[in-house]
C-alpha cells in the first residue's frame, strides 16, 4: 500500500483552493451538518488541515449534482421505516461487496453507534453473515447482498425481506442500497481511502 495517498484519493481537496459560490455554500453545509455527525458516530469526516474526506470532498467539485444526491439522502433519512441497526446492516453489506475502504471504515463505526455489536459487525464485515444478526437484520442482509452482488434477489430472499418490512419497507431498503452503490462508486472512482488503511 501506498502510504503517501492522500485521504481525497485522486482528486484534490476541493477547499484548497478557491471555492464558487455554489462549492463553498455545500462545503459549508457539510461542515455544519455530515462533519459533526461522523465525529458523534466515531470516524473523521475531515483531514487534519480540516478539509472534507470520503465522498463530501468528491461531492463539493461538483455542487449541482450533490445537491440531488443530498437531497435523496435526506429524503430516505427522513422518511425510512427502518431501524437504525437494520439501516446500518445493508450500508455495511453494501460497502463490503463494493471493496469502499472509507465506506466500511465509516460505518464500521457508525454500525457500533447504532447499536450493532461488535459480533454483528464482524460477520457482515467477513461474509457469508451468520449467527449474530438478528432476524431482521439477516433478512437486510440477504436481500442486499444478493441485489449487489448478482443484481438480483431470490424468491426466499424476498419473501423473508417482505414478512419483516413489509412491501414499503423492501421500497426503503432498495433505496437504501442504491444510495450507497452511488456512495461507493464515488469511493472507487476517485480511490479514496480509509484515513487508518490508505488506498493501494
Amino acid at each position: 500500500m501506498a502510504l503517501d495517498v492522500p485521504l481525497t484519493g485522486r482528486l484534490p481537496a476541493a477547499e484548497s483552493s478557491p471555492l464558487d459560490d455554489d462549492q463553498a455554500t455545500l462545503a459549508r453545509q457539510l461542515h455544519r451538518l455530515a462533519v459533526p455527525w461522523a465525529e458523534q458516530a466515531g470516524f473523521a469526516g475531515t483531514d487534519d488541515e480540516g478539509h472534507l474526506i470520503g465522498p463530501w470532498n468528491v461531492l463539493v467539485h461538483r455542487p449541482a449534482l450533490a445537491n440531488g444526491f443530498n437531497a435523496w439522502v435526506l429524503a430516505e433519512q427522513t422518511y425510512s421505516s427502518l431501524t437504525p441497526t437494520v439501516r446500518e446492516t445493508v450500508i455495511l453489506t453494501v460497502s463490503v461487496a463494493w471493496s469502499a475502504p472509507y465506506a466500511i471504515y465509516s460505518h464500521t463505526a457508525a454500525a457500533r453507534t447504532a447499536g450493532l455489536s461488535d459480533e454483528a459487525i464482524g460477520d457482515l464485515l467477513e461474509p457469508p453473515a451468520r449467527d449474530h444478526l438478528s432476524a431482521d437484520e439477516f433478512a437486510a442482509h440477504r436481500f442486499a447482498d444478493e441485489l449487489v452482488r448478482t443484481h438480483a434477489v431470490t424468491s426466499a430472499s424476498y419473501d423473508r425481506a417482505v414478512s419483516a418490512f413489509g412491501t414499503a419497507g423492501v421500497i426503503d431498503l432498495t433505496h437504501l442500497v442504491g444510495i450507497y452503490l452511488g456512495t461507493c462508486a464515488l469511493l472507487g472512482a476517485f480511490g479514496i481511502p480509509a484515513p487508518d488503511q490508505p488506498a493501494s
